[in-house]
């Protein structure tokens, strides 16, 4: 690992380097990210913190033996931490302390192939998310997707996936303007897509024509406190919006069995809308000169929360919802999901 003098980037002094541990089994430098008061090597088996302020200080130590990044996969330092992907396993989070494991509920559509790291996986941050493109095999054709973290869901954070055809990833700081996130097209060549543009869209433009998004909401297996007792599930509650009046599907599973859904209902929501917008609406003193006085800035949408009762679902041990968005272009959310059950004596 060598460095040039400070402020002198063309500059190299023969001394100015240190050796990152024995290249053992093929292991060499395959990225480097800054965090704090560190710099953090990684190896492709191995994972390293150079430590100090000048050379005479520098001094290596050794954060993990047995993970490091994968090649060319543009490992990303964020508010949380360094993201990396590692070998087959996926994604992990050094947060100067551990190596965490982000990947568990993504790691089946590695062994069943569906995930693969034939290309390198990249990644970027942006908008309090990380963005991870990698190829996805369904039916013997590999394409490119996107997926999406939220650390802020959860105890563990949350993971969606897109069928964005992202395969370079930047993200992009111009100056005087808001970030985002680049994304370089693989399936529609020699096009650059910002990936989050806001993330209020309800269509793709990849060209010069709208291409409408599939959208749909899947549950986990619901279980309740034990997942092998019959209970008799109640009416859900669901927490949705929508810009416009739309009706959307709902399909149902039971018993851990997604071959064929077992019940299927349709579920309307009402456009509903605030007058409170901001850049509209006043509150305290009319007076523009008094302190109390204070106006809403814009914003891009009203949307307004409504509860929905849907239908019983019936007796079984687990249940798994997927909600399908509509088939026109109209922005709609589902904000939360409730279950309601009485448990059935085992016998």
């Amino acid at each position: 690992m060598r460095w040039s003098n400070a402020n002198d980037p063309e500059t190299w002094a023969a001394n100015n380097y240190v050796d990152i541990d024995k290249g053992e089994h093929g292991d060499y430098i395959t990225g480097l990210c800054p965090m704090g008061d560190r710099l953090l090597v990684f190896k492709t088996n191995s994972t390293y913190a150079i430590f100090g302020f000048d050379s005479d200080s520098f001094q290596v130590v050794t954060v993990s033996s047995s993970i490091g990044s994968t090649p060319l996969s543009s490992p990303v330092t964020t508010p949380y931490g360094v993201f990396f992907w590692y070998a087959n396993q996926g994604v992990y989070l050094y947060n100067g302390t551990n190596m965490l494991w982000l990947f568990p509920k993504i790691f089946p559509a590695v062994e069943n192939g569906t995930l693969t790291d034939t290309n390198p996986p990249q990644l970027a941050w942006g908008n309090n998310q990380l963005y991870v493109s990698v190829d996805w095999t369904v039916n013997s054709s590999t394409t490119r997707r996107t997926l999406l973290y939220d650390p802020t869901l959860g105890e563990e954070g949350a993971w969606v996936t897109t069928d964005i055809d992202a395969g370079p990833l930047h993200a992009h700081r111009p100056p005087d303007s808001a970030p985002t996130v680049l994304g370089g097209c693989v399936a529609n060549t020699g096009v650059v897509i910002d990936v989050e543009d806001g993330q209020n869209r309800s269509t793709d433009r990849y060209a010069t024509d709208d291409v409408h998004i599939s959208s749909y909401f899947v549950t986990r297996w619901v279980t309740g406190k034990n997942p092998i007792v019959k209970k008799r599930w109640g009416r859900p509650r669901a927490v949705l919006s929508a810009e416009n009046t739309l009706d959307l599907s709902v399909l149902l599973y039971k018993d851990y069995d997604k071959s064929a859904q077992t019940n299927t209902f349709t579920v309307g929501v009402g456009a509903k809308t605030s007058t409170s917008l901001w850049g509209t609406a006043k509150w305290d003193d009319a007076d523009s000169t008094s302190a109390y006085y204070a106006v809403w800035d814009a914003t891009s949408r009203d949307l307004t929360a409504e509860v929905k009762n849907l239908p019983t679902l019936g007796t079984a041990r687990s249940v798994n919802m997927k909600v399908v968005g509509p088939t026109t272009n109209h922005h709609w959310e589902m904000n939360a999901l409730a279950f309601t059950y009485t448990p059935r004596r085992l016998r």
